[in-house]
C-alpha cells in the first residue's frame, strides 16, 4: 500500500502507532523495518516514488515509538552504502531521532553510548555524503541535535569543525544550512562566559589562595614529609602513577628501536623512513600517544592505521569499542566488516570502470560474465580466507553481486503486463548459473582447514600453535565476543557432521582429517 497510494503514509504510520501503544502490537514495527530493510538497493533507486513513501513511513513511526525501531535498524543500515539518497537520509534521520528522544539522557550505560557513538559516528561520515540532498539533511538533523543540546560536549569541536568544512561546499543550499548549524553552535555554546565581573574576580582570588596554600605544602623534603601520611603518598603515587609508566614505555621504546635500527647495519638492511610507520595498539581507548620516534635524523610516523597486503591494520584492533550488532566505526575498526566494506568499495570502482562493456549489446552474456569473474570478482575476494561473515555481511554481498548481474543480463519482458522490468533475484541466479559470491567466499575459505590441521599439528614451541591455542590474561570487554577464524573451522565441521569442540585432537591424526576437509570442499565447492 505504501509503494501504491503515497497519500496513505500518514494515516498507515498513525495507525501502526494506534496498534502498539493501545493493543500492544509490538512485533508489527520490527517486520515492517525487517521488510524494508531487506528490499534490493538498486529496486529503491529505481522506484522513487515508493522509497520516499517507505523512507517518510519510518522517520514518522520512529519519530513516536523510536525504541521499537532499535532491535531492526540493523537491517536498514545496509542502505547506507546503497544508491537510493532517500534510503540514506531515512535511516540517518532515524538514527537522529533515537538520539534525541532515546540517547541524550544523563547516566547512560555502556552499551547505550556505544550506540549513541555509531549513530552520530554515521550523521558524521554522511556531512561529506555526494549527494547535496543527503548532506543537507544531516546538517538538518545535526542542528536539531544542537539546539535540543544532545550532542557530546566531546564531539561538538570535531562536529564544528566538519561543518565549517560545509562552508566551502558546492551547493549553496549545503551552504545556507552549514551557516544556520554555526550560528545554532554559537548561540548553544556551554563554554560561553555568563557569569559578571565581579564573579569571575572572586573566584579568580579563591583559586590563587588555593595555589598559596598548595605551595605552602610542598616546602622543604621534612616538610612534605609531615604533610604526607600514608593515604597522602598513596594518593600522590596514583596521581603520578600514568606520567611514570609513560616514560618508562618512551625509554623502552627508544632503546629497543635503537637496537633495531644498529642490527640492520650487520645485514646491510635499509630503512626508509617514508614507508616505516609506528602505530600502539590498546583497549585502552584513552592511552596517551607518543608522537613520531625520533632517531637520529630519521623520524617514524605515528599512525593509527595502516595497509598489510592489502588489508587494513588499525591501532584499534583489540578494542570493544564501537564493535556491536549496529554500526561500526568507518576509519577505526580491525575486523571484518571494515575490510568487508573497503573491497566492496574497490569492486564498485571496477564495475563502472566497465560499465560500459557489460551494458553493452555487442558483447555476449557470456563474455560478460567472463569480465565480471575475471574483472571485479578477484578485486571484491581478495583476502576473503580469513573473514568471519555474518548474516549483514552475507546481504552486502548478495546485493553488489546482483547489482552487477541485472547490468549484464538486463531487464525483462513481463508476460502478463507486457511492460519491462528487472530480474528477481531468483532469475539472476538462474541465468547465471554460476556459484554465487557466497558460495565462493566459503570454498576458499574452507581450503584453510587444510593449514588449520597443520597449525594443530605443530609443537608447542612453534609460534604459529602457541597463537591457536594461547589465551590471553586479563579480563575482557563488555558484549558479544567476536567471531574468530576458530570458530569458522568450527561451523564448518559442524556441518559435516562433527560436533565435538576438540577439533585440534581430530586434526592430529591426518587421514581422518582430510576426510573431514574433503567432505566439507564437497559440500560447498561447486
Amino acid at each position: 500500500m505504501l509503494k501504491l497510494f503515497d497519500h496513505l503514509v500518514s494515516p498507515l504510520a498513525q495507525g501502526v502507532v494506534q496498534l502498539v501503544r493501545e493493543f500492544g502490537c509490538r512485533t508489527i514495527v520490527r517486520e515492517l523495518v525487517r521488510e524494508i530493510g531487506d528490499m534490493d538497493s538498486s529496486d529503491l533507486m529505481q522506484d522513487t516514488s515508493g522509497t520516499k513513501s517507505f523512507a517518510q513511513f519510518l522517520v514518522e513511526v520512529a519519530e513516536s515509538v523510536p525504541e521499537l525501531i532499535v532491535p531492526a535498524i540493523d537491517t536498514l543500515t545496509v542502505h547506507l552504502d546503497g544508491e537510493s539518497p532517500a534510503m540514506r537520509m531515512c535511516v540517518l534521520g532515524i538514527m537522529g531521532e533515537i538520539v534525541l528522544r532515546m540517547l541524550s539522557v544523563e547516566n547512560l550505560d555502556e552499551k547505550s553510548r556505544d550506540m549513541r557513538d555509531q549513530f552520530l559516528d554515521n550523521l558524521e561520515d554522511h556531512l561529506h555524503d555526494v549527494n547535496a540532498f543527503v548532506r543537507v539533511k544531516v546538517i538538518q538533523i545535526w542542528q536539531r541535535l544542537c539546539r535540543e543540546k544532545s550532542i557530546p560536549l566531546s564531539r561538538q569541536s570535531q562536529v564544528l569543525k566538519l561543518v565549517v568544512g560545509r562552508l566551502q561546499d558546492k551547493s549553496s543550499n549545503v551552504k545556507k544550512n552549514a551557516i544556520h548549524l554555526v550560528t545554532t553552535f554559537l548561540e548553544g555554546n556551554p563554554f560561553a562566559a555568563k557569569l559578571t565581573l565581579q564573579e569571575l574576580q572572586s573566584q579568580l582570588q579563591a583559586e590563587k589562595a588555593t595555589l598559596e596554600t598548595l605551595k605552602g605544602k610542598s616546602g622543604s623534603e621534612e616538610e612534605r614529609r609531615k604533610h604526607l601520611t600514608e593515604h597522602g603518598r598513596q594518593k600522590a603515587w596514583l596521581e603520578r602513577e600514568a606520567e611514570i609508566i609513560k616514560v618508562i614505555e618512551d625509554v623502552l621504546k627508544q632503546e629497543n628501536t635503537e637496537i633495531l635500527l644498529e642490527a640492520r647495519k650487520e645485514i646491510g638492511l635499509k630503512v626508509n623512513p617514508e614507508k616505516t610507520k609506528d602505530m600502539v595498539m590498546s583497549r585502552d581507548g584513552n592511552i596517551v600517544r607518543n608522537g613520531n620516534i625520533k632517531i637520529g635524523n630519521l623520524s617514524f610516523e605515528e599512525v593509527e592505521k595502516f595497509k598489510y597486503l592489502g588489508a587494513t591494520v588499525t591501532n584499534e584492533g583489540s578494542r570493544g569499542k564501537r564493535v556491536n550488532t549496529f554500526f561500526p566505526d568507518p576509519s577505526n575498526i580491525n575486523d571484518t566488516r571494515e575490510e568487508i566494506k573497503h573491497r566492496i568499495n574497490m569492486g564498485n570502482a571496477c564495475y563502472y570502470l566497465v560499465e560500459k562493456l557489460l551494458s553493452s549489446s555487442l558483447l555476449s552474456k557470456n563474455l560478460k560474465v567472463r569480465i565480471y569473474k575475471t574483472v571485479i570478482l578477484p578485486v571484491v575476494l581478495y583476502g576473503c580466507e580469513t573473514w568471519t561473515l555474518t548474516l549483514r555481511e552475507e546481504l552486502r554481498l548478495r546485493v553488489f553481486e546482483n547489482k552487477v548481474l541485472r547490468k549484464i543480463f538486463g531487464a525483462k519482458r513481463d508476460e502478463v503486463t507486457g511492460e519491462w522490468r528487472k530480474l528477481h533475484n531468483t532469475e539472476l541466479h538462474a541465468l547465471y548459473s554460476s556459484p554465487d559470491i557466497i558460495r565462493n567466499i566459503k570454498s576458499r575459505r574452507l581450503r584453510s582447514l587444510r593449514w588449520a590441521g597443520h597449525v594443530a599439528r605443530m609443537g608447542e614451541s612453534r609460534n604459529a600453535y602457541r597463537v591457536l591455542v594461547g589465551r590471553p590474561e586479563g579480563k575482557r570487554p563488555l558484549g558479544r565476543p567476536r567471531r574468530r577464524w576458530e570458530d569458522n573451522i568450527k561451523m564448518d565441521l559442524r556441518e559435516v557432521g562433527y560436533d565435538d569442540r576438540d577439533w585440534i585432537n581430530l586434526a592430529q591424526g591426518r587421514d581422518q582429517w582430510r576426510a573431514y576437509v574433503r567432505a566439507a570442499m564437497n559440500l560447498w565447492v561447486p
